[in-house]
């Protein structure tokens, strides 16, 4: 399924966020250079069986759901990319301190 309409992937990623463990907020921030490939998208995976069960919980294999999220980024480099990424982490309540 692809969600297109800026209102809806920011209420996606608001409500990922909010049921995540502060570990796995945390584990996002801290993992945000390996979870941004080249193209400027942005990866995250939660446990398919928790999720249906109303649990949000990372995963890196197995059964999953697969979020894959294009950074708005002009132009379209990682770095640009990676800016936006770290506005977005803050937003959701990362320290993206350097």
């Amino acid at each position: 399924m692809n969600i297109y309409k800026y209102g809806y992937i920011w209420l996606l990623i608001q409500n990922i966020f909010q049921n995540l463990s502060r570990r796995d907020v945390e584990k996002i921030c801290e993992q945000r250079d390996l979870r941004l490939d080249d193209h400027g998208y942005f990866f995250i995976r939660l446990d398919k069986k928790l999720l249906l069960d109303g649990a949000y919980k990372l995963t890196e294999q197995g059964d999953c759901f697969h979020f894959k999220i294009k950074m708005a980024a002009f132009p379209s480099t990682r770095e640009n990319a990676m800016r936006s990424l770290e506005e977005l982490l803050g937003k959701m309540g990362c320290s993206v301190t350097k």
